[in-house]
Order: structure tokens, then sequence, then C-alpha cells
């Protein structure tokens, strides 16, 4: 098994990307804070996560 590194940016109102902290509890991230739009980066992958209303 290997452990990547991610990082997790949220987008603020300016779209500005700040690093943000987080934790994993059973393969979950948990993030304390409410974002409207984040980004999940790894080495070779980037996933955008979006809050739908």
């Amino acid at each position: 098994m290997t452990n990547l590194l991610i990082s997790l940016f949220i987008k603020d109102k300016d779209k500005k990307l700040i690093l943000a902290n987080y934790k994993t509890s059973n393969n979950t991230f948990i993030v304390e804070t409410i974002f409207d739009e984040a980004i999940l980066k790894s080495a070779n992958e980037e996933v955008t996560i979006t809050r739908k209303d």
C-alpha cells in the first residue's frame, strides 16, 4: 500500500487558493470549515469539489 501526499486547497471569495488543514477517518476527509469550492491535489491528479445547494 502506498501513502500519497494529498493537499487540500480552498478557494476564497477572490478565487485565491488557500492551503487547508484536514484529517482523515475511514477513508473520509474531514475539513473543519464550510467552503463553496476546494481542490484536492496529489502529484499526478487534481480533483475539484464544489458545494451544491
